[in-house]
């Protein structure tokens, strides 16, 4: 459960998300879980959500819409090393992936995905199923919720608020991604190619 970490006042959860929405790229999916949620227990006093980075005004109004302004609090745009600071103070990072446009596979890995499995911080995400950024949340470790299952995303934050859901990243898993690792397994396949 929760009794290992230093919850904060009032013992609320804090989940980070940062980088930009934009296009496809939306909020609302968490919004409308979070008041899903509503149904089960009070998304205020278990949760503070925390955005860095860039969004429309539509999304913002849609907080509001939501009733989520004492849930979800917005930053704005940080340097890259204040955003690196605030994921290590993260209870968890939150990855929001747009949705497919088509059948198939998502191929987008998010750059901002390896700067969260850096921190070691569990992370969360809501993306499609099929494609790199659950293949890499999966292999690591952490939690996968289909962007388009408004209900499952519902649950696992229940299941984290209550101490049900815990996601333990694989360090080892997570230290295949490290810059290093990828240049020394890039740099073999080339030695393997020229061979």
């Amino acid at each position: 459960g929760r009794e290992g970490r230093d919850l904060r006042a009032g013992g609320k959860i804090r989940i980070v998300q940062t980088g930009h929405f934009y296009g496809p790229r939306t909020p609302l999916p968490l919004l409308k879980a979070l008041a899903l949620l509503r149904n089960d227990l009070n998304p205020a006093d278990c949760f503070e959500f925390v955005f860095y980075g860039g969004m429309l005004e539509a999304h913002r109004r849609s907080i509001e819409t939501f009733g989520l302004a004492d849930v979800v609090r917005l930053q704005g745009t940080v340097p890259y090393l204040e955003s690196l600071g605030a994921m290590k103070d993260a209870d968890y990072l939150l990855l929001i992936d747009a949705p497919l446009s088509s059948p198939g596979e998502s191929v987008y890995l998010p750059s901002k995905l390896v700067d969260y499995l850096g921190s070691h911080k569990p992370i969360v995400g809501m993306t499609p199923l099929q494609g790199a950024s659950a293949r890499v949340l999966r292999e690591t470790g952490n939690r996968v919720c289909d962007i388009a299952d408004i209900p499952a995303i519902a649950d696992t934050l229940a299941g984290i608020a209550k101490g049900d859901v815990n996601v333990r990243p694989d360090p080892q898993k997570i230290d295949a991604y490290d810059y290093l690792a990828v240049t020394k397994g890039l740099s073999d396949a080339m030695r393997g190619i020229v061979a």
